[in-house]
């Protein structure tokens, strides 16, 4: 038994009542799964911050859409002005994703 990830999509959506990065992961394998990371980010502003990447299990089935956090380097929380452009790797137990997006 083994999970097997995809990334569906990265876009906003609400969170709690307020617009958030997010990012939609598929598990069509038979094992429950993780994804970790974090990307590295600029807002429109210039600041730079991390993306890290709620560490919420996905089922085996599954398709969970997982919160973003926008995090400074001190690791509080940051307020991102969007557009926000997003690189990095995002990382499972069996592999890795490369990202390179725009947020909007």
């Amino acid at each position: 038994a083994e999970p097997k990830l995809e990334i569906q999509q990265i876009a906003m959506r609400d969170v709690a009542g307020k617009p958030t990065p997010t990012v939609s992961v598929r598990n069509s394998g038979d094992a429950h799964g993780r994804l970790e990371g974090m990307l590295d980010a600029k807002d429109a502003k210039g600041s730079n911050f991390n993306l890290a990447v709620e560490g919420t299990p996905i089922m085996p089935g599954q398709t969970r859409t997982l919160a973003l956090i926008p995090k400074t380097e001190d690791g509080r929380v940051a307020q991102p002005s969007y557009p926000v452009n997003a690189s990095g790797m995002l990382d499972w137990d069996k592999g890795s994703f490369k990202i390179k997006t725009e947020i909007k």
